[in-house]
């Protein structure tokens, strides 16, 4: 259930999973329609934590610090090369939390950055510019995206995805239909 309102959207995740609670999350996009601010709340526990967002002169995220209530606040630095989100790192870390490769070919709508960001955040805190090849977090997981393209579209994204649970490579098959 998405609501927008001007400059902000209001929306409530709802899981009939056992022990999975209802969330309400409400953002507030920046001047160039990006993520500034996201507060996520638990109403059935109670527990909230806010997200910040902080961008550089090309709209591009510099940082993000979260902060819950009672913990002391975690800061993450994003990195750009070639106009392309490269990496994600807890600041203080000594290794980067997530890892970004792509293609040579200008990004189009269908890339899986959109859908990750939607299905997140219900909105954009980064664009790319060119089409995703990789996400890995180093030890933990892998994903390999391929495309198929019909007329210059999207047609399907071939993912590859292994995780450091499983000794397999699992293959999952997002078709697109115009």
């Amino acid at each position: 259930n998405y609501q927008y309102v001007n400059n902000t959207l209001i929306y409530t995740v709802t899981d009939t999973t056992p022990g999975v609670f209802t969330e309400t999350d409400t953002v507030l996009l920046n001047t160039n329609g990006l993520i500034a601010t996201q507060a996520v709340h638990y109403p059935g526990t109670g527990a909230a934590w806010v997200e910040t967002y902080q961008y550089d002169g090309s709209g591009n995220p510099v940082t993000s610090y979260e902060s819950n209530p009672g913990e002391p606040a975690d800061t993450m630095v994003y990195a750009y090369a070639n106009g392309d989100l490269s990496y994600e790192s807890l600041k203080g870390a000594a290794n980067h939390s997530t890892d970004f490769s792509y293609y040579g070919s200008q990004y189009q709508f269908g890339d899986p950055t959109d859908f990750r960001q939607l299905y997140y955040y219900g909105a954009y805190y980064y664009r790319n510019v060119h089409m995703l090849r990789t996400i890995s977090s180093p030890g933990k997981s892998y994903k390999a995206y391929s495309y198929v393209y019909d007329a210059e579209k999207i047609t399907q994204v071939i993912l590859r995805q292994w995780t450091s649970a499983s000794p397999d490579t699992v293959v999952h098959l997002m078709n697109y239909t115009y």
